[in-house]
């Protein structure tokens, strides 16, 4: 039912060794060849929407690097008082032989972090003592509307902007 679109944002983590954007276009083309009805216009680059409705842009997240939405939000989260224990706590795995896969750093100390925090509660809930995921973080209450600030998010904003601009 994309036909009764108007704009299709897709966000795609930039991930390592891959390009998000060229994944994407390739779904995409897939798509309309096994489509007889629903057909999508290409985008020519990374945040350029193409040309016919519906209108496709594509977000690889972060934009102009490997990596993935939870490299935005380390990166708003950096000034955190924990953040140091946490980088402290990769450091010391790293020391002692660990060697966490790059593709799976940011989202490892992400949730490290997470655990921090819900540790520092005085009383853990049965609900806070199971992994918590990033979706679940921004509405906890140590996550600050002014996270959202971060220049981290300033294109992941534009993206979302473009998608409601009608």
């Amino acid at each position: 039912h994309f036909a009764n679109r108007k704009y299709i944002g897709i966000v795609q983590d930039s991930d390592y060794n891959t390009n998000a954007f060229d994944s994407v276009i390739s779904k995409l083309k897939k798509a309309n060849r096994n489509s007889s009805k629903d057909n999508f216009s290409i985008p020519p680059e990374a945040l350029v929407p193409s040309t016919e409705l519906p209108y496709v842009s594509v977000l690889p997240v972060p934009l102009d690097s490997e990596g993935s939405l939870e490299d935005l939000v380390l990166a708003a989260l950096q000034a955190d008082p924990i953040m140091p224990c946490v980088n402290d706590y990769f450091a010391c795995l790293t020391k002692g032989g660990v060697q966490i896969a790059l593709n799976r750093a940011s989202k490892s100390k992400l949730n490290v972090f997470i655990a921090g925090k819900i540790a520092d509660r005085e009383q853990i809930t049965r609900s806070d003592a199971r992994r918590k995921f990033l979706r679940e973080a921004v509405a906890m209450t140590w996550w600050r509307p002014e996270f959202w600030e971060h220049e981290s998010f300033n294109d992941a904003k534009a993206f979302l902007q473009w998608l409601v601009a009608d």
